[in-house]
């Protein structure tokens, strides 16, 4: 990548293989294509552009090598500059080398790139050893052949930036620019502000702040030029809202990778739900495996039976009516929940990785036939903090009648039985009142069982 600069079409195959196992995974048994939600330029957006920030392989290829024709230009291998000096430009600089005659791939890289890298850099003056003719020590130095003054009357032409300063100083000696040239490279040259050391002029990276040639610095200036603008409405919209909570999932540290990856795919509407798959199927299935509607982000998360009873059942209780519904995607629910609460880390972590097992939850159910309970989802995670979550959608119970304040345990509470599936196990016990005659004390414990279908029948 940073020796030649491959062709269109080999990095489109390559980008092929990445889009492919990004979407799918490893499937060997599975070589049907997958079907790509968002496109790849989308997801090469950057994260606060809501991208994934995955690296275009064109723009890093093309940057790697413009980084080696800058390490040419300056020298930083003096023996590779010396080889490439002396058989392509040996009466030359690298700025006015000709791209005639034979020349190895390496070198036809660096010449198709050559062009982005003037047009990108400057010599910062110093010691003022750059060329005038030869070296982009000043905006017009490519055809400052044109604006010297004829007839020629300094003689000789002073040949290096320097020779223009007047003697022991990095002033510009106006007399001679005058003489030398017309008034419009006198203006360009005259706006240049000399550094006085004595160190070597340095060749500057212009859209860097910094003025450093970097790698990065090069991608980031290109990508730049490929940003997109998303719309405000449709499919690959994002509101400014949405995409704060996005890239607030993007900088927790302790959020896992796949609830980050996962989130990404739940904002920017790119979760393969049945409604939305089907819109690419010849034989669409719009229903919900668990309850047969119409499944798209709204009804999978919030109006569904298992999510439901996952937020209802938390203590308190959580009421999903009252959240608002959405045709296609849930960014105005997660507005309306997230951004006026305020939410901590541990709450907003705990919200979306609560939708991630709720995703599982539903793909276990339709691809390996295994049903999980509200319990199940509701126990992993921990809902009971949902309360503070979704704020004024809470629904309390009527009463509530307790002996004594229980101790606080990493345990889920359930306060509807019957959304508990299978056969249930209710136990209780006692011992006789102190006496102190006695050594022992009897016990007593008692053991029910109950299943729903044998009882309901």
């Amino acid at each position: 990548m940073s020796t030649i600069l491959f062709s269109k079409s080999f990095l489109h195959k390559i980008t092929t293989i990445i889009r492919k196992f990004w979407w799918t995974g490893i499937q060997e048994d599975n070589p049907t294509n997958p079907i790509p939600f968002r496109s790849w330029n989308d997801i090469c957006q950057s994260k606060d552009n809501g991208g994934l920030g995955i690296k275009d392989l064109e723009t890093v290829n093309k940057s790697l090598i413009i980084q080696a024709a800058y390490n040419i230009a300056t020298e930083k291998s003096p023996i590779l500059t010396s080889v490439l000096k002396s058989k392509y430009f040996s009466n030359k600089s690298f700025w006015t080398a000709n791209n005639n005659g034979p020349k190895s791939i390496f070198w036809s890289s660096i010449l198709q790139v050559k062009k982005e890298l003037h047009n990108n850099v400057i010599f910062q003056i110093q010691v003022g050893n750059s060329s005038i003719w030869s070296s982009p020590s000043c905006p017009i130095w490519e055809d400052i052949h044109n604006h010297l003054l004829l007839q020629v009357t300094t003689n000789p032409l002073p040949s290096k930036v320097s020779d223009l300063w007047m003697p022991h100083s990095h002033n510009w000696d106006n007399n001679l620019l005058i003489q030398t040239f017309d008034n419009t490279a006198v203006n360009e040259i005259i706006k240049l502000h000399p550094v006085p050391n004595t160190d070597q002029d340095i060749l500057r990276w212009k859209p860097a702040n910094n003025g450093t040639c970097t790698t990065k610095a090069i991608y980031n200036h290109l990508a730049s030029n490929q940003i997109i603008n998303l719309p405000s409405q449709g499919s690959r919209s994002i509101t400014p809202q949405t995409n704060q909570i996005l890239k607030r999932a993007w900088k927790m540290k302790n959020l896992p990778p796949i609830i980050k990856t996962f989130a990404w795919r739940l904002i920017r509407r790119a979760l393969p739900t049945a409604e939305r798959a089907s819109r690419y199927s010849t034989q669409p299935d719009y229903n919900c495996a668990a309850c047969g509607n119409i499944e798209n982000d709204a009804h999978l998360f919030f109006q569904c039976h298992l999510p439901r009873a996952v937020w209802f059942s938390s203590s308190p209780s959580v009421i999903t009516t009252n959240l608002p519904y959405e045709q296609d995607g849930v960014q105005l629910i997660l507005e309306q929940v997230v951004m006026p609460l305020n939410l901590d880390d541990s709450k907003f972590a705990t919200l979306l990785t609560t939708m991630w097992y709720i995703w599982k939850a539903r793909n276990e159910r339709k691809y390996l036939g295994k049903k999980w309970t509200p319990i199940q989802v509701s126990s992993i995670q921990g809902s009971n903090h949902l309360q503070q979550v979704f704020g004024n959608t809470i629904a309390y119970p009527a009463s509530i009648h307790t002996e004594g304040q229980l101790p606080q345990t990493n345990s889920f509470r359930i306060t509807q039985p019957a959304l508990i599936e299978g056969i249930r196990c209710y136990t209780d016990a006692s011992t006789s009142p102190d006496q102190p005659t006695q050594s022992y004390r009897h016990a007593g414990i008692g053991i029910f069982f109950l299943v729903p279908q044998i009882h309901n029948n």
